[in-house]
Order: C-alpha cells, then sequence, then structure tokens
C-alpha cells in the first residue's frame, strides 16, 4: 500500500483527494463562519435584552420613588425622577421589544413575549391608577400606593422571568459559539493535514522516481560498459596482427 501512495499513482491520488476535499472545506468554513456571525449577533442582543430589563425595572422603582415621595410631602421636586424615568421607559421597552422576538415558535420565547406584554400593562395600569391620580391631586394617596404595591410586586415577578429568559438564552448562545469554533478549528486543521500529505507525497515521490532513475542509469551505463568490453577485440585477433604459427621456429 505504501509503495502505491508513494508512487506516481498515488501522487494523482493524492492530488484528487486535496483537489476534492479543500473546496468542500472552504464550503464548509463558509458556513460555519455564517453560523459563528449569527451567534455573536445572537449573544449581542440576549445581551442588549437582559440590560433592557434591568433598565425598565430600575425605571420602574425611580417613577414608584418620585410619586411616594410627592405623596408623602406635596413638594414637585420629588418628581424629577419620576418624570425622568417615565421619559426613559419607552426607550427600555423598546429594547425590550427588539431583544424578544415577534411570533416565536419556541416555548421559552413564547414565555418571554407574553411576559413582555404583561410588563407594558402592568406600567400602563401603575400609571393610570396610582401614578397620575396620586399626581393630579387625589385624596385616597394611601389606598392607591397600596394598591400600586401589588402592581410593582408584579412588575418585579415579570422582569425575574425576562432575565432568566435571557440568560438560558446567552448560556445556549455561547455554547453554541463554543462548538462552532470547535468545529472549525478541526476544519482548518484537517485542511493542513491533508496539504502537509500532498507535499510529504509529492516529496516522497520525487526522491522515489529520482532513485529508481538513477539506478536504471546505472543499469544502461553498466550494459553499455559490458557491451563496449565484447566489442573490443582480443590483441592476437586485432586488425593488422601478424599470424605467428605455433610451430614456427621448430622446424
Amino acid at each position: 500500500m505504501l509503495r502505491t501512495l508513494f508512487s506516481f499513482r498515488g501522487l494523482i491520488l493524492v492530488f484528487g483527494l486535496v483537489a476534492v476535499g479543500l473546496p468542500i472545506a472552504l464550503v464548509a468554513q463558509l458556513g460555519i463562519v455564517r453560523t459563528l456571525n449569527a451567534t455573536n449577533q445572537e449573544v449581542g442582543v440576549t445581551r442588549e435584552g437582559a440590560l433592557a430589563a434591568a433598565a425598565v425595572l430600575r425605571y420602574q422603582l425611580d417613577e414608584e420613588t418620585g410619586v411616594r415621595g410627592y405623596a408623602a410631602t406635596g413638594r414637585a421636586v420629588f418628581l424629577e425622577p419620576f418624570e425622568g424615568a417615565r421619559a426613559a421607559m419607552g426607550t427600555a421597552l423598546a429594547q425590550l421589544d427588539n431583544a424578544v422576538p415577534d411570533n416565536p415558535a419556541e416555548a421559552p420565547a413564547q414565555r418571554a413575549d407574553r411576559t413582555l406584554r404583561d410588563l407594558r400593562r402592568v406600567n400602563a395600569a401603575w400609571l393610570a391608577t396610582v401614578a397620575d391620580p396620586i399626581v393630579a391631586g387625589a385624596r385616597d394617596k394611601n389606598a392607591r400606593l397600596v394598591r400600586g404595591k401589588a402592581l410593582i410586586d408584579r412588575f418585579r415577578g415579570d422582569v425575574e422571568t425576562l432575565n432568566a429568559y435571557f440568560a438560558e438564552r446567552y448560556r445556549t448562545a455561547l455554547d453554541l459559539r463554543e462548538r462552532t469554533i470547535r468545529t472549525t478549528t478541526l476544519v482548518s486543521v484537517l485542511a493542513i493535514v491533508a496539504i502537509g500529505l500532498e507535499i510529504v507525497v509529492f516529496g516522497a515521490v520525487i526522491v522515489r522516481m529520482r532513485h529508481e532513475l538513477d539506478r536504471e542509469r546505472g543499469f544502461v551505463e553498466a550494459l553499455q560498459s559490458a557491451a563496449s568490453v565484447r566489442l573490443v577485440a582480443p590483441p592476437h585477433l586485432a586488425i593488422g596482427a601478424v599470424y605467428r604459427s605455433a610451430t614456427r621456429g621448430t622446424r
């Protein structure tokens, strides 16, 4: 088998395998790169979603703190955190919308989508039944704050659900990225090994062909030497030699 591999036929075989294998490896690498890019995008979107979930919770608490301070003191200065958080809440909720897929097929994403819609409803209900009436001067401030506490707890629970969803999604994306990196490394190593094998076989074939050529040249030179020896006449048969009788001088 090694003789076949390190022969001219083996060289053609190796060249053919490399010529077929390298395009396949290139196509595989392109697919892996696309998968890796999509995975990196997924990681980025998941991080943005987790940050947006933390932001909406912070804004909701700032809104509640401002309304409670205003309800307790009647001073408008306590409404500044409420107004700032209310203005920023829309942007944070929009970022959450971008991080949660629309009409998802997977159960975790469906649960996250329902949770996000409930989050919006809770915030809107808190503003409509607690914050806006208190700011407008409602007399039952304490009762509204008590009802608002239940809405805030529900809001916290929705944020925890979203945080768990983004954390699991983030771990899944990281695992996929690690597998993809291992796959692209393996494909690259195999391609390098194939090229190295081609170089080794090519060098071995060249060395073997040179050795065989030297051996054939030596064989031909030996034949030529043997033939030249046979073609040279012995001295007593050389052209122009004088024949001398073996009995001459005995007479």
